[in-house]
């Protein structure tokens, strides 16, 4: 093994301008696979692709996703739910009356924000328990 990399030391010492020519080569194509990194956060990539998964990974980026308009109707201490849901069923029957051209093209009208927002943080936290042997298997030989 000395001698391998004492011959590969000895041959470019004879050669410098090839041992340059290799190294702005390789130089300039590490960089540009390093600039073509693009990094996924989402660990459902790791994840076989069935029906089920479709499905989690669907609720979970729509919870998250961005490009949303959020209402938020807050309630006193003299407003009931019942009250809350007529405001909000209201709200989004006027809202398709009046949006003639489609701004909005999937509205959805749910009661206590702070609820989707726990949701999604514990899809988040616990996604590993949703996790099947399956899952960790495929995950395994990956690397």
């Amino acid at each position: 093994m000395i001698r391998l990399f004492l011959s590969i030391y000895s041959y470019f010492a004879k050669h410098r301008r090839l041992l340059i020519v290799l190294f702005i080569v390789s130089l300039l194509a590490s960089s540009f696979l390093a600039l073509n990194l693009h990094y996924e956060e989402n660990i459902a990539d790791f994840l076989p692709q069935n029906k089920q998964v479709e499905k989690y990974e669907s609720v979970y980026n729509n919870l998250g996703s961005q490009n949303k308009i959020v209402v938020i109707f807050s309630k006193d201490r003299n407003t009931d739910v019942n009250g809350m849901t007529r405001a909000m069923d209201a709200f989004g029957t006027l809202w398709h009356k009046v949006d003639k051209q489609h701004v909005v093209k999937d509205m959805q009208v749910s009661i206590d924000d702070s609820q989707i927002i726990g949701v999604s943080d514990f899809i988040g936290d616990n996604y590993p328990y949703f996790m099947t042997e399956e899952d960790y298997s495929r995950i395994d030989s990956l690397y």
